[in-house]
């Protein structure tokens, strides 16, 4: 199984490399950019599963707090299939809203721990393995921007929301994890049924080699044609 491809941007040289090694060290595949424009070119020329990018990094054109919004937007709109977390070294629920809605998959704050980082890794990497995966990661969003945009609302204090965030993101893991468990069972019974309808052909081509067409066969046929139906 090829390893999964992870793009790093960043211009703080000790975080590039820390998190490359750790990456590294876990089995993933891992490119670094020092900005904006060496990860769009590594962007046209690779394939990535996964874009960690800071969000305040120099840039030629505009302020610093939107280079990684250009990142974002740069996979949004043209690599639909690659996903965006941004690092930030302080994350208010309204910059959080903000990249949600251009569709960053997730944040995280400065300092992180390799923990957080991995387990936002097993999460992208969870939603990318379902059957129907860039709708899966489409409801994920949809569910995350209401959520956030409610809490946006709310008169905690910004700690206390995004730790209430996280918890309810627990929660809609946990619903996902779920629906996958339901799409597994649909695979191995359609696998099941195939398999059924496969051999029942089968034995009633030995059947009528033998030149019986007889009972048994009328019930073999009926077994392929419910199994196919099913399928």
């Amino acid at each position: 199984m090829t390893a999964t491809k992870i793009l790093i941007v960043d211009d703080e040289s000790g975080l590039r490399e820390s998190l490359s090694d750790f990456l590294n060290d876990l089995g993933f595949q891992v490119d670094t950019a020092v900005d904006v424009a060496s990860a769009l070119e590594k962007l046209k020329t690779q394939n990535f599963e996964i874009v960690f990018t800071d969000k305040n990094m120099p840039v030629d054109v505009g302020t610093p707090a939107e280079a990684g919004l250009q990142v974002l937007r740069f996979v949004t709109e043209h690599l639909p299939d690659t996903q965006v977390v941004v690092m930030t070294g302080y994350a208010s629920l309204e910059s959080a809203v903000q990249f949600m809605k251009i569709g960053a998959f997730d944040y995280l704050v400065k300092p992180f721990s390799f923990k957080r980082l991995e387990e936002t890794i097993e999460r992208i990497l969870a939603y990318r393995s379902f059957i129907n995966s860039p709708q899966v990661v489409s409801h994920y969003r949809c569910l995350h921007n209401d959520i956030l945009g409610l809490l946006e609302q709310t008169q905690l204090d910004e700690e206390t929301r995004h730790a209430l965030l996280r918890s309810i993101e627990d929660k809609i893991d946990g619903f996902f994890i779920s629906r996958k468990a339901l799409e597994n069972i649909i695979i191995d019974q359609r696998d099941s049924l195939a398999g059924i309808a496969m051999h029942a052909g089968m034995l009633n081509e030995i059947l009528a080699e033998a030149g019986n067409d007889g009972e048994i066969a009328q019930h073999l046929k009926e077994i392929a044609r419910l199994a196919d139906r099913r399928v």
